[in-house]
């Protein structure tokens, strides 16, 4: 079993998942927690891209490395990796995210607006703003 954050995590976890009801305050902030751990596991996905660690183990990329290697849905995959891609170029949406200010869903939209931004460059300045505001509230 692995050390430090990883295992205090695991123990973590499992107390919650002993735990019979919460309340919704902390419903609330499990769910903004499950949001930073995303953040946390793409950032640490995304340093794993960037080092091409997959070409070393001889996948032919990050996204089929992460499927094989965790057992994830290749789609799920590519969704971690996009997240690492997109959240971790722009600075104001990385720290947004780790902080818990915004959700995964939030990035995912973000991500996918700036990933077709080429194919309607007035559109997506329209859409990133409106998604932009909505995360912040």
């Amino acid at each position: 079993m692995p050390g430090g954050a990883i295992a205090d995590l695991e123990l973590s976890v499992k107390e919650l998942l002993a735990t019979d009801v919460l309340t919704a305050d902390e419903l609330v902030q499990a769910g903004r927690l499950l949001s930073i751990l995303d953040a946390a596991f793409a950032r640490h996905t995304r340093t794993l891209d960037l080092l091409g660690a997959a070409a070393f183990e001889g996948y032919g990329s990050s996204r089929s490395w992460l499927g094989a290697t965790t057992r994830m849905a290749l789609g799920s995959a590519g969704r971690h990796i996009r997240r690492g891609r997109y959240a971790f170029a722009h600075d104001a949406s990385a720290d947004a995210w780790m902080s818990g200010e915004i959700t995964s869903d939030h990035l995912d939209a973000m991500e996918y607006v700036w990933r077709h931004a080429e194919d309607d460059a007035a559109f997506a300045e329209f859409a990133f703003d409106a998604v932009a505001t909505d995360a912040r509230g």
